[in-house]
């Protein structure tokens, strides 16, 4: 069993001297992943192999679950004025599983679903 759990947080500032701006864009991502393995599939559902006794037929499942937010400020020094210019919330969900039907032949099915 992997679980994995990420947090990533960002912040870029640009300065533009001749107008007087300051750009920032803020980033911020949460995601959290989760793989499991199962060893030997084929006696788990009752089939029999017929591949030799040191190979397995293992399977792999993976699933992915990430949050993210990006939004961009405008910030006029001169006018101490603040402007919300950029933005977007994106969450993404993956699903996949790998099969290994002999040494040369893995079988994978996957699913990504990306919504903004």
């Amino acid at each position: 069993m992997e679980v994995n759990l990420d947090y990533n947080n960002s912040r870029i500032l640009t300065l533009n001297v001749s107008s007087y701006q300051l750009i920032e864009s803020l980033e911020k991502e949460f995601t959290f992943d989760f793989g499991y393995r199962i060893n030997e599939f084929n006696r788990v559902i009752g089939l029999t192999s017929k591949t030799p006794k040191n190979f397995n037929n293992d399977l792999n499942i993976k699933a992915g679950i990430s949050h993210k937010t990006t939004e961009t400020l405008l910030r006029k020094i001169e006018e101490n004025f603040t402007q919300a210019t950029n933005g977007i919330t994106i969450f993404t969900l993956k699903l996949s599983a790998d099969y290994t039907l002999s040494r040369a032949l893995t079988l994978r099915a996957f699913y990504d679903r990306i919504l903004n």
